[in-house]
């Protein structure tokens, strides 16, 4: 009988260390989840296969695996669920020792820093998706870890969408419009023309997160600009003219391509009071309803365009011929930053069609030759 009260006793005993033992870890839990910011994914305009691809993946992630986050990063995750993003980014959690770092080193340091951060917890899900989710940029496989309050949001929508799913048409942020006809139309792009957008705002780079995070980052500040015009076979279209982050410490092509076209020394720094526009392409458009519309989007030198038009009219030599005809076929085409084809690009801008705008000035809309 004894026996039988002892075994009654040590598995109550037991019983109640498992429940003590179970409240310890959801404290635990608690202020771990206190600790860090906590991970929230938004599937709205994502597609389904894909969110629930990056749900497996973040299942993965620990604040406290080092293969996941090192010290540095872990701290300032910390100071992130503390502060909040704004609090965070004035915080002068980088330690930069002034007697050996100029100023503008420092400030280089810093904004690679906040960057890395920014980027951080994008990268590591990129870095862990399959290929076919990575490849190229699609507006079905966009994904985005935005820095909030309430913590990591992962966001799947890139523009505002109207109409029908498989028919959207995709608002950029701020809703630019074009002027035809005495009357301003808001611009409305087809997955299409987005999609041939973006490929351009790479610049040829292998796709990774923060590539995606810089066109997102190009688009959603409305950096482009619409201007109309008549292509060679009389169909109404805009010229898309894109504002140039010239100073940027992280993404230089911008600045490298400016100084190829522009013919300057490879060692000319730009100001942040230069306003340089670049020649993105075009869009045909037509007109329905409230929006100018567009299905598809030509890079220059494509038929119909400008610079098509021109390599007609003065391209004489060989070298001059074979240079313009790349442009005019996409599959052989190379980067903006590369070869022939910064070469042809070039070559439209000495020859009467420039490349390169300079507003620094305000200006309206003079080429920069």
């Amino acid at each position: 009988m004894a026996k039988k009260e002892e075994r009654k006793k040590q598995k109550k005993r037991k019983k109640e260390e498992l429940k003590s033992a179970r409240h310890r870890s959801h404290l635990v839990a608690q202020a771990k989840a206190e600790q860090y910011p906590a991970i929230i994914i938004d599937p709205t305009g994502g597609d389904p296969a894909f969110v629930a691809e990056i749900r497996r993946v973040v299942e993965a992630f620990s604040f406290d695996d080092p293969d996941c986050c090192d010290a540095i990063l872990r701290h300032n995750y910390e100071l992130l669920a503390t502060l909040g993003p704004r609090g965070w980014a004035k915080h002068s959690s980088l330690r930069i020792d002034s007697a050996l770092t100029s100023l503008a080193e420092a400030d280089i340091i810093k904004e690679q820093h906040l960057l890395g951060m920014y980027s951080h917890f994008g990268e590591w899900i990129f870095g862990r998706l399959p290929k076919q989710f990575t490849s190229g940029f699609s507006l079905r496989t966009f994904f985005r870890v935005d820095l909030e309050d309430r913590g990591l949001v992962i966001r799947f929508n890139l523009f505002e969408e109207v109409g029908e799913h498989e028919k959207s048409l995709f608002l950029l942020p701020g809703h630019p419009t074009v002027t035809m006809n005495g009357v301003k139309w808001t611009v409305g792009l087809y997955s299409h023309a987005v999609e041939r957008i973006c490929d351009r705002l790479f610049c040829g780079q292998s796709p990774k997160y923060s590539t995606y995070l810089d066109v997102y980052s190009r688009l959603s500040r409305s950096w482009l600009s619409f201007e109309p015009l008549t292509l060679y076979d009389g169909q109404e279209a805009a010229r898309v003219l894109f504002q140039l982050p010239l100073t940027t410490t992280h993404f230089t092509y911008y600045a490298d391509y400016a100084r190829q076209i522009m013919g300057l020394s490879p060692d000319h720094r730009f100001e942040v009071r230069d306003k340089l526009f670049a020649v993105l392409g075009y869009l045909p458009l037509h007109i329905q309803g409230r929006y100018a519309r567009a299905k598809t989007f030509l890079l220059p030198g494509f038929a119909k365009t400008p610079e098509f038009t021109l390599a007609r009219q003065k391209a004489r030599t060989l070298h001059e011929q074979a240079l313009v005809a790349a442009m005019t076929d996409e599959s052989r085409r190379t980067s903006e930053l590369e070869g022939a084809t910064v070469a042809a690009i070039k070559w439209y801008h000495e020859n009467g069609l420039p490349q390169i705008f300079d507003r620094t000035n305000g200006g309206s809309g003079d080429p920069g030759c």
